[in-house]
C-alpha cells in the first residue's frame, strides 16, 4: 500500500502549465462558428446566440444550386449577423443544373467564368439585402465521392479560374478560398496541391483554405499537423500563407443514427477539437450544424441528426461544451507542455488574477487515427489501396509484415500506429483516468469546477427537463389550437363552426394543421379560413420563438457545477483530476497573491 502511494506521488505530470510565461490570445473565431443549412428557426438562433455570445465568429450559410435558386440564405444570413457573426458563404453546384437534387451536385460546371458570374450576382443580392458577408468558399468536399465528377487537376483549374473572376467582380474585402476538403490527410493534399499549382499559374492567391473533420481523433488535428501541411502546400507553390479554416466538423454523421451527437460525447469532442485547433494557427472552426434537419430526423433526442438543438428546439449537451470552451477561451492561452496521450486535451488560460484549466478526454475511430499517423510520418497511403483487410490483420498481430508485402521503410510507422491502436483500446477501457497537472510560476487556488459526462450537463438525462420539453415543445401545437379556439369563442363563433375547426386542427404537427386548414378552406368559408390561418400562424410562430429560449434557460440544461473536493486532489506539487473517457472538466483558479 505504502509502495503504491509513493509510486503515485512520483508519476510524471500529464501537463505542465506556466501561468507566468508569455500568453497567446485564442483566435476569436475558434469556438464561435456554426454551420446553418437555412433550416434553424429564429428562436433557435436567438437562444444559441444568448447562450454562447458568438460575436466575431463565422456562420457557414449554404448556397447549393443543385437544390434550386437562392431562397432562404438572406434570412439565415441576417439572423447570423444579428448574432454577431459574419457570413461564410459556401457555394456548390452549377446554376445550369438548377434544382436537380443534391445527389447530382458533382456535375461539372461548363464554364468556371460563367459559374463565378452567377455567384457574384447572388452575392451582391445578399449584400444589397443587408447581409454582412466576409468569406466565399468555392465548392464543398470535391475529394468526396460524387461531389466533383472530375479529377483533382480539373478541380484545381476550375477553382483558380473561378477565383480570378470572383476577385474581379466582388469587393476586395470579401475573402475567397475553399474548397471545404472532405479531409486533411492522404490524397487530400494532392487536391490542395492542384489548387495551389493552378492558382499560382492563373495569378489567383486564395485568401483561405478550408477542410472538414469527422469521426477522427481530435488530437490528430495538432499531432498530425494538418493545418501546417496545408499551409506548406500553398507556400511551396509560391502562394501567400493562407488563412486556415475548419469549415465543417462534428463527432460523426447519422448512419442512420448517431446517439453520441445528442449526449455528453459530442460535448467532449467539441471541447477537444477546439482545444487542439487553437494550437495550429487556424482562425475559425465552424461546427456542423445549428438545428437538427427535418429531412433526416423525425424525433427529438433520438440521435438522428447533428444539430446543437433538436427539431423542436431542445438544447443538447454540446451546447454546454460550447459554453465551457467559450468561458475558458475568453482569456489568453498559456504555455502547456504535454506527456499525456492525444485523447486528452488541455487548454490553460489566464489573466492577472484568474485562470482556467479545461480538460477533455475524447476519441475518434482508431483506424483513422492510425492512418493519419502514418500519413503524417510520410507513408504514401496510396500504396496500400486494396489492402485494408491485410492491414487490419497486421495491426492486430494476425499477419506478419512480410505477408503484407509492403516497403520496409514504412514498417516503423505502421508499428508505431499499432501501438497507438493498443493505447486507444487501453484508454477507452478505463473507468478512472487520473490526469496530473503541475503548475509553475504562480500560486493557483482552485475556486470552482464544472463537469460534463453521462450524469452531468446533459439536458435530456434529467426527468424534469424531459417533462418540461414535453410540455413546452411537444405540446405547443395543441396549446396553440386551444388559444385560437378560446379567442374564437370570445368572438362568439357558433358551436358548429368550433366543432368543425376542432376536428380539422386535430393533427400532431403544425405543418399538418396548416395543411388541413388549406384543404378545408371552402368548407370554412373565406373569412373564417383567413382569420383562423392568421391566428394559428401567429401562435405557432410565437411558440417557435419562445421554446428554445425557455428550454435553454432550464436549470437542468445548464453546465453543472461540481464540488472541488470531488473533482481534484493535491499530491505534492501536482493537481490530480479524474477524467474518464468522454468527460470534460473546467476548473477556475484564483491567481491573486492576496
Amino acid at each position: 500500500m505504502l509502495l503504491s502511494l509513493c509510486f503515485s506521488l512520483l508519476q510524471e505530470a500529464d501537463f505542465k502549465i506556466d501561468f507566468t510565461a508569455p500568453k497567446t490570445p485564442i483566435p476569436v473565431g475558434i469556438g464561435r462558428g456554426i454551420n446553418d443549412l437555412s433550416n434553424a428557426s429564429e428562436g433557435v438562433w436567438n437562444a444559441w446566440a444568448e447562450a454562447i455570445e458568438p460575436a466575431g465568429g463565422l456562420a457557414r450559410i449554404w448556397l447549393d444550386y443543385s437544390k434550386g435558386p437562392m431562397a432562404k440564405q438572406t434570412a439565415a444570413g441576417l439572423r447570423a449577423n444579428q448574432a454577431g457573426l459574419a457570413v461564410f458563404l459556401v457555394v456548390v453546384g452549377d446554376p445550369a443544373h438548377k434544382a436537380i437534387g443534391h445527389e447530382h451536385v458533382g456535375k461539372l460546371p461548363k464554364s468556371a467564368k460563367v459559374w463565378a458570374e452567377q455567384v457574384a450576382q447572388d452575392v451582391k443580392k445578399l449584400i444589397q439585402a443587408g447581409v454582412k458577408l466576409s468569406h466565399i468558399e468555392i465548392w464543398n468536399e470535391p475529394n468526396f465521392a460524387g461531389q466533383w465528377q472530375g479529377s483533382p487537376q480539373s478541380f484545381g483549374e476550375f477553382f483558380a479560374s473561378a477565383g480570378v473572376r470572383l476577385r474581379e467582380l466582388l469587393p476586395a474585402e470579401i475573402k475567397l478560398g475553399g474548397p471545404g476538403m472532405a479531409s486533411a490527410s492522404g490524397a487530400a493534399y494532392d487536391w490542395f496541391g492542384e489548387i495551389a499549382k493552378h492558382s499560382k499559374n492563373q495569378g489567383f492567391a486564395p485568401d483561405f483554405l478550408s477542410w472538414h473533420f469527422y469521426s477522427s481523433y481530435p488530437g490528430d488535428i495538432e499531432s498530425c499537423k494538418f493545418n501546417q501541411r496545408i499551409a506548406e502546400t500553398a507556400t511551396q507553390h509560391g502562394l501567400k500563407k493562407p488563412e486556415l479554416i475548419l469549415s465543417e466538423w462534428n463527432i460523426d454523421l447519422p448512419h442512420p443514427t448517431v446517439p453520441e451527437c445528442d449526449d455528453h460525447r459530442a460535448a467532449a469532442f467539441y471541447v477537444g477539437v477546439n482545444t487542439f485547433l487553437a494550437n495550429t494557427g487556424a482562425s475559425d472552426s465552424l461546427f456542423f450544424f445549428l438545428q437538427d434537419g427535418f429531412w433526416e430526423a423525425k424525433e427529438d433526442y433520438a440521435g438522428q441528426s447533428v444539430g446543437v438543438y433538436t427539431l423542436h428546439g431542445g438544447p443538447k449537451a454540446v451546447l454546454n461544451g460550447m459554453r465551457m470552451f467559450r468561458k475558458a477561451s475568453e482569456l489568453p492561452a498559456c504555455q502547456v507542455a504535454r506527456t499525456a496521450p492525444w485523447n486528452i486535451s488541455c487548454l490553460a488560460t489566464s489573466d492577472d488574477d484568474k485562470a482556467y484549466i479545461l480538460l477533455s478526454n475524447s476519441f475518434g475511430q482508431g483506424e483513422k487515427r492510425a492512418r493519419h499517423f502514418v500519413d503524417a510520418a510520410g507513408v504514401n497511403l496510396g500504396d496500400y489501396r486494396g489492402k485494408d483487410t491485410k492491414l487490419r490483420a497486421y495491426m492486430s498481430g494476425r499477419m506478419s509484415w512480410e505477408k503484407l508485402n509492403a516497403a520496409d521503410a514504412d514498417r516503423a510507422a505502421w508499428d508505431q500506429a499499432k501501438k497507438l491502436l493498443a493505447e486507444t483500446r487501453h484508454e477507452t477501457s478505463l473507468f478512472h483516468r487520473p490526469v496530473r497537472i503541475e503548475i509553475t510560476g504562480a500560486t493557483a487556488k482552485p475556486t470552482r469546477a464544472w463537469r460534463i459526462d453521462a450524469n452531468h450537463s446533459v439536458p435530456q438525462a434529467s426527468a424534469q427537463f424531459r417533462q418540461q420539453f414535453k410540455s413546452v415543445a411537444l405540446e405547443a401545437p395543441q396549446r396553440a389550437v386551444e388559444k385560437v379556439l378560446d379567442e374564437l369563442r370570445a368572438q362568439e363563433l357558433n358551436q358548429t363552426e368550433l366543432n368543425l375547426l376542432t376536428s380539422i386542427l386535430d393533427k400532431p404537427s403544425p405543418a399538418e394543421m396548416l395543411a388541413a386548414l388549406n384543404a378545408n378552406q371552402h368548407q370554412l368559408g373565406s373569412e373564417l379560413f383567413h382569420k383562423v390561418s392568421a391566428l394559428m400562424r401567429a401562435e405557432l410562430k410565437q411558440a417557435q420563438l419562445d421554446i428554445p429560449r425557455t428550454l435553454t434557460k432550464h436549470a437542468d440544461a445548464q453546465l453543472v457545477e461540481v464540488g472541488l473536493a470531488k473533482t481534484l486532489r493535491r499530491e505534492k506539487n501536482q493537481m490530480v483530476l479524474d477524467l474518464p473517457p468522454w468527460t470534460v472538466i473546467l476548473v477556475e483558479l484564483d491567481l491573486s497573491t492576496e
